[in-house]
C-alpha cells in the first residue's frame, strides 16, 4: 500500500462583496457563485471567511480590543 496519485480535481475560489447583516443576500451570492463554479466543473468552492454573517461580532468591541486583534 503505497502512495497513489489522485485524479485531478477543479477547485474554485470566490472573492465577493458581502452585505453586513444581510444573510439572505449573502447566501444568494454564495449560491450564484457555487452554481457557476459547478457548471464549470468545480467540485469544491472556497469563500471568504464570514462571507455569510460578516464580522458583526466586531461591532461590540472597544477600540483597545480591536487594536489588540
Amino acid at each position: 500500500m503505497g502512495w497513489q496519485p489522485m485524479d485531478k480535481i477543479k477547485v474554485a475560489t470566490v472573492q465577493m462583496e458581502h452585505r453586513d447583516g444581510d444573510k439572505q443576500y449573502n447566501l444568494s451570492v454564495v449560491e450564484k457563485f457555487s452554481r457557476r463554479a459547478a457548471a464549470q466543473g468545480a467540485v469544491a468552492v472556497a469563500f471568504p471567511e464570514c462571507c455569510i454573517s460578516s464580522y458583526m461580532y466586531l461591532e461590540g468591541l472597544s477600540r483597545p480590543e480591536l487594536e489588540a486583534l
